[in-house]
């Protein structure tokens, strides 16, 4: 799957963007939040899906496509908290039937759990050894989708690529890969929601003939704010993927801190952008606390954040940006109790026995200078007894 954040980084200095409007910060009964200067993500009221189409038609087809970017938003990002899966999923995958893999008995599970060792092969040689092959991995995989176990369902992007064209055209193998990743996506499973994300985002750079001489789908597209929705819920799943994806230039909403309108001098707004970026490695680092010895070394942190803003960043607005990180953990604590790794359960002990357990003491202690406490869901899967079940 295409990495989204390295054409943010590269588009990084051409656009400043928001954060997530929606989890903007708000005074509550109980909370003493630092003074602000001006609100560091603006907030827009909650609006549906068809809403927020209405409210941006008009301005998109005035909207200039040729830049870069394609479309440079200013102001603030959607709220995003009355959209819905089923304003982007078809019928048939919001009713399906989903069988989580910590559901199967072991020996299936280990035999699933063979195409996630295949697919991260080269990144983790030294403590997995794979004995199957691409093709035995498609089987396994699409027989497991077949029995609507999600975990494979999510997998069937590694096999099929979108082609050129893809998003005016889809050939019959793009519309069966999104038909399973959609199904995945519906069980609210946030690497299923990630990969859907990841697998719209190639075929929204696979223009062809719906946009002429572009590569990409231009901004003003509205699938673009739909791939970025997946990432929203997989982000508030505290999914390690999706909260750096939620960095990233080309598909956040952006503030152009020096071309805000109606402000001849905004460089003042940069310290907004600040904030988003050391919002989002902060909470990357909780993560990385809890799956120590897991989890890849791909996610910027927030001291590195801190380097990159050294003027932005003063103590003040430091104190604001970790106030909006306790408010995200807070909102979303049950969340973060039920953390897992992608086909983990909620670790991946069952499938690599040496892997580390989680870390909840170092995490809650961290966790503590926001007032918060965690008590882990652990394992909630009851294992059936055969698979598949008989008839």
């Amino acid at each position: 799957m295409i990495a989204r954040n390295r054409i943010g980084l590269v588009l990084l200095g051409a656009a400043m963007m928001t954060g997530c409007g929606e989890d903007a910060s708000s005074d509550s009964e109980g909370d003493n939040p630092p003074q602000r200067e001006v609100p560091s993500f603006p907030s827009m009221e909650p609006m549906t899906w068809e809403e927020w189409k209405r409210q941006q038609g008009p301005i998109r087809d005035d909207a200039v496509v040729d830049s870069p970017l394609g479309y440079a938003r200013f102001g603030p990002a959607p709220n995003r908290q009355r959209w819905r899966p089923a304003d982007f999923l078809p019928e048939e995958a919001l009713e399906a039937d989903h069988v989580d893999i910590c559901e199967l008995p072991l020996a299936n599970r280990r035999e699933l759990g063979a195409v996630w060792t295949w697919r991260w092969r080269k990144t983790l040689p030294d403590r997995v050894s794979t004995s199957v092959s691409r093709d035995e991995a498609e089987r396994i995989a699409r027989r497991y989708a077949e029995q609507g176990v999600v975990q494979a369902q999510m997998m069937m992007g590694e096999f099929h690529e979108p082609g050129d064209g893809a998003l005016a055209d889809p050939g019959p193998a793009t519309q069966r890969t999104l038909r399973w990743l959609e199904k995945a996506a519906a069980s609210g499973t946030g690497e299923a929601m990630v990969r859907l994300g990841g697998y719209q985002f190639q075929i929204l750079n696979a223009a062809g003939a719906e946009y002429p001489g572009r590569n990409e789908a231009p901004m003003t597209d509205f699938r673009w704010d739909e791939l970025l929705y997946w990432d929203w819920r997989a982000a508030k799943r505290f999914h390690l993927g999706a909260l750096n994806h939620m960095d990233g230039a080309l598909l956040n909403y952006t503030w152009k801190a020096w071309e805000a309108a109606g402000d001849g001098h905004p460089e003042r707004l940069q310290y907004r952008a600040a904030i988003r970026e050391y919002k989002w490695a902060r909470l990357n680092d909780m993560i990385r606390t809890l799956t120590a010895g897991n989890t890849n070394d791909y996610t910027r942190l927030a001291h590195d954040v801190l380097d990159n803003w050294p003027e932005q960043l003063t103590l003040a607005r430091r104190a604001l940006a970790e106030y909006e990180v306790g408010e995200f953990i807070r909102n979303n604590k049950q969340a973060l109790a039920a953390y897992r790794l992608p086909f983990g359960c909620p670790d991946r002990r069952w499938l690599y026995p040496e892997a580390p357990p989680f870390d909840w003491q170092t995490l809650n202690r961290e966790l503590a200078r926001y007032g918060v406490e965690v008590e882990p869901a652990g394992n909630r899967w009851t294992v059936r007894e055969q698979w598949p079940p008989a008839d």
